[in-house]
């Protein structure tokens, strides 16, 4: 396993690819034969990975574990540049504290599974685990505000510990040494004041967005208020060589009133930039956690601007080139994208579900969310619910939609691929000799009343839809 993990650490800081980025390439190199250097190394991965004992199949199922303990010698190597440091100073408060995070005030060694706290007189977690400083600011007896930074880890919880039994008892699911700590933090907003307590959390947004993390991500947020939260490009936050993902920093206070209570995580994606005031610019913002909102809510939230089409509804999901009834919900190019993945998602579930349902935001801030979104497109274009027009702002053939193309094209699955191809193909045939300007593809369809076709494209439609079905479980 050690040579293993090595050689995709290599593959890592020499490609300088996600984790993620480089099992797909691993996934598509296993007999590759060619030039391309990319694959001939994800190709070389493999051979080297059998020779460690793990073959191609377990290799793929091993991923988590092995990116896992990459990540975990990677943080305590690596430093993060000063110029962030800063920029997670300023959302902070007071004399500050650390566990797992040396870079920024006093460290702290932490056993966070030992001792439960009742009350202040009945306290066997705080009282022997803080200094007085910090222990006094928890408890309510110093006015002093401070501060407790914390980096999350995604190890293997120790379930023996009391902690974790207490959790158990409350029926709430820990799988990570993270996520233990955010419970133990909930615990101490159940039992405290903690009026002067900033919390600081440092971790890999990956963590905040996993199935094992769901649970007791879900519980913090009913304790605590996100005051600020970035996301960051590891290749960019760290002096270290290796492409981690994406960062993620965020501060908290206890809330006080259940009404405050964040729906989600969403964090900030910054980039240094040294033109701007802040020493940083705000790219866009994205969820990191599973949220109660509808996305059609989220949608329908968004300003208005010039409608490329419209998305209806009332009397099932439908997508048009014209409000006809009125009732239209216009696409525009802020929320193209959200559109995009609805749909798709929408139409996919129906096969689950038996009826279009609308479903929760999801979690676009996941670095697998371009795959996600990107598979939709072909069902955005082609389902037998789209009915955009030949020569409108959506069609296929417009420019808008040629440079949406050039970016999903590589993220298409081999479904998504089936689907495209075969209905862009079949519109280009029957095009031949014939004006299709302000036909749908439906319409095209029904005009040609191809058996052979009908069959295919119903065939590789219902394959798109369980692939998307199955991959959008993860983002809600």
């Amino acid at each position: 396993m050690r040579k293993t993990k090595s050689a995709i650490k290599y593959g890592m800081e020499t490609l300088k690819l996600s984790s993620d980025e480089l099992f797909k390439l691993i996934e598509s190199s296993k007999d590759y034969v060619g030039s391309d250097y990319k694959r001939w190394l994800a190709r070389k991965i493999i051979e080297l990975a059998e020779k460690d004992g793990i073959g191609y199949s377990q290799l793929l199922v091993k991923k988590f574990n092995i990116i896992n303990s990459i990540m975990e010698e990677v943080a305590e190597t690596d430093s993060i540049k000063e110029e962030f440091l800063d920029i997670f100073k300023s959302t902070l408060k007071g004399e500050l504290y650390s566990n797992g995070f040396p870079y920024l005030g006093t460290e702290l060694k932490v056993d966070w599974g030992k001792g439960i706290d009742y009350d202040k007189n009945n306290s066997f977690f705080v009282m022997n685990a803080f200094s007085d400083g910090l222990r006094d600011s928890i408890v309510g007896e110093s006015d002093k505000e401070v501060s407790l930074i914390i980096r999350l880890s995604n190890e293997t919880v120790n379930k023996k510990c009391e902690l974790y039994s207490d959790a158990k008892s409350r029926g709430i699911v820990i799988n990570s040494v993270g996520g233990l700590i955010l419970y133990r933090l909930c615990c101490l907003a159940e039992v405290f004041p903690m009026d002067r307590v900033t919390i600081g959390l440092y971790s890999q947004a990956g963590f905040l967005y996993s199935e094992g993390n769901k649970d007791i991500v879900e519980t913090f947020l009913s304790y605590y208020k996100i005051i600020d939260g970035f996301s960051m490009k590891s290749i960019e936050l760290s002096s270290g060589g290796i492409n981690s993902g994406t960062m993620a920093w965020l501060t908290a206070r206890p809330i006080k009133d259940i009404d405050e209570a964040d729906d989600c995580i969403e964090l900030k994606s910054i980039t240094l930039d040294e033109g701007e005031l802040l020493g940083y610019r705000e790219v866009d913002t994205k969820r990191y956690s599973r949220s109660r909102e509808t996305m059609l809510s989220s949608i329908l939230g968004e300003e208005p601007e010039e409608a490329l089409g419209y998305l209806f509804k009332k009397g099932g999901l439908q997508l048009c080139t014209e409000n006809i009834t009125g009732e239209g919900i216009p696409i525009t190019k802020n929320n193209l994208e959200d559109v995009i993945a609805y749909f798709g998602v929408t139409r996919s579930k129906e096969l689950e579900w038996g009826f279009d349902e609308d479903i929760p935001c999801l979690i676009n801030g996941s670095d697998s969310y371009q795959e996600l979104l990107w598979n939709c497109l072909p069902l955005f274009l082609y389902d037998y619910k789209s009915g955009f027009e030949c020569g409108s702002a959506l069609s296929v053939d417009s420019s808008i939609m040629k440079g949406i193309l050039e970016k999903a094209m590589p993220y298409f699955s081999f479904e998504a691929k089936e689907l495209f191809y075969l209905c862009k193909e079949f519109t280009e045939y029957v095009g031949q000799g014939t004006d299709l300007v302000g036909k749908s593809f439906k319409e095209i369809r029904k005009e040609a009343n191809s058996e052979n076709f009908n069959i295919a494209y119903e065939f590789k439609l219902t394959s798109l839809k369980e692939y998307i079905n199955g991959m959008s479980k993860s983002f809600m």
